[in-house]
């Protein structure tokens, strides 16, 4: 069963985000978080035709006790133009080499990709990088088609 509709390899690089975290289980409450940081990046006029949202699960809760698991939604940091970060923090972003795969946005294609995705990159003879997170990544023109993507850090 084929999860996802296209697959790449692509460089992201390193740069400064801005983002909110909520720390616990993961789950619905993460739908609040993103909801919140996105009206949090239009009231900043930094919502455009060009947004690239991030997603990341900070923590493995089969490692981590699933109420201390950290969540983060950033966006990049503009270069050109100051932000008052009131409600939101800054940090780096590691960069690096990610399989990209374009799914379908929804519950059901995101969870299915997780799921599948370790697999399918063994399949195609790459190996994890387990020491980068894997990233959803939601460009506002792909989730106006409903598509999003999640990129897994590779060797």
């Amino acid at each position: 069963m084929k999860f996802y509709i296209s697959c790449k390899i692509e460089m992201i690089p390193s740069s400064t985000v801005i983002y909110m975290r909520r720390t616990g289980e993961y789950g619905r409450e993460n739908k609040v978080l993103i909801e919140s940081f996105k009206n949090w990046v239009r009231e900043n006029g930094l919502y455009g035709e060009d947004s690239v949202i991030y997603a990341m699960a900070m923590d493995d809760p089969e490692k981590v006790e699933p109420c201390k698991c950290r969540y983060d939604i950033c966006i990049f940091k503009p270069e050109n133009r100051e932000i008052e970060l009131k409600g939101v923090k800054q940090r780096i972003l590691e960069g690096g080499k990610y399989m990209t795969f374009l799914i379908p946005h929804t519950e059901e294609g995101i969870q299915n990709t997780w799921k599948l995705c370790f697999e399918e990159i063994e399949h195609k003879g790459y190996s994890l990088d387990g020491n980068r997170l894997i990233m959803e990544r939601y460009k506002k023109r792909l989730v106006e088609r409903h598509y999003s993507e999640l990129c897994v850090p590779l060797l």
